[in-house]
């Protein structure tokens, strides 16, 4: 049985937006609704939310509520509007990980899948079943931080095709063995598999340097991610954002590239003890926010 999808730091999230009744928000990941919903309780004048799941299908109905069946990337390429408050949450929704036939979990039987857009068509079979040992190991380790990753490639290689999600997650297990890591053996690879299918860093990178250019004066963005490697982006780019020179310490500035803002949050925001004895799956996650400049007109 699924469990209940529940959303990760919603109160703080929508807190640190500063929703105003006269303000226009972005919900980039609107999953199952939840952000989406809070948002909506402070009345904005106008609440964009997209998903590009295209099994997302909102019930909301409010005058000043649009849902867009996009990627987050696509439609801030596209989109004239700019944005008092930007919200994206890159966590994998828990219907995703619950429901077996997207192949995301390695605890429930079903294709291997992992695709967060069931469109395209690069899966997880596509990386296990036909990835070079040396292709393998490297997103593994790149993105799984996986210490057994040649063993594990070389495991897979010799005995695919593979079909199924525990089918891999058996064989990972018995590579590893369970040794005293508190998680699943077959976490790290599952994780890593799931980042190159739906090539997530480089989405998170191009998604943070549309952002901020459709922030208004004083528009604030706040990211929510779930492991250690989205986090590390998320506080690079936002250092960047808040300065951008490249000079050489000590010398004057000569680049010319002028702060964007400033990063509201010295240190990530985490779940309360409360909120992570409620829903388990809350315990990785940190949340980042940055303030943009106040614009000169």
């Amino acid at each position: 049985m699924s469990e209940q999808h529940i959303t990760v730091l919603k109160r703080e999230a929508v807190e640190y937006l500063n929703v105003t009744k006269d303000g226009i928000y972005y919900d980039a990941t609107f999953g199952k609704g939840g952000h989406t919903t809070q948002i909506l309780s402070h009345s904005p004048k106008k609440l964009i939310s997209t998903d590009k799941d295209t099994l997302v299908t909102p019930q909301i109905i409010q005058d000043n509520f649009q849902f867009v069946n996009s990627d987050f990337v696509q439609f801030l390429k596209t989109t004239d509007l700019t944005f008092d408050g930007i919200l994206a949450d890159f966590g994998v929704s828990s219907v995703q990980l619950d429901t077996p036939e997207r192949g995301f979990s390695f605890q429930k039987d079903g294709p291997l899948d992992m695709r967060m857009d069931i469109t395209q068509t690069k899966s997880a079979s596509t990386v296990v079943n036909e990835y070079s040992e040396s292709e393998l190991v490297e997103i593994f380790f790149k993105y799984g931080e996986e210490q057994f990753s040649r063993k594990i490639a070389r495991a897979i290689i010799s005995k695919r095709p593979f079909s199924s999600t525990l089918e891999l997650a058996n064989l990972i297990a018995s590579v590893k063995k369970q040794g005293k890591e508190r998680i699943h053996p077959a976490t790290k690879v599952f994780q890593a598999i799931r980042i190159e299918v739906n090539d997530e860093i480089k989405v998170i990178e191009e998604f943070l340097d549309l952002a901020i250019p459709k922030l208004n004066s004083g528009g604030r963005l706040v990211v929510i991610s779930f492991h250690s490697l989205e986090d590390r982006v998320v506080k690079h780019k936002f250092k960047s954002f808040q300065n951008p020179c490249t000079c050489p310490p000590k010398y004057p500035c000569r680049c010319g590239k002028i702060s964007l803002g400033d990063i509201i949050s010295k240190k990530p925001i985490i779940p309360s003890d409360e909120e992570i004895n409620s829903n388990p799956r809350s315990r990785s996650a940190k949340m980042r926010v940055f303030e943009r400049k106040l614009l000169l007109d």
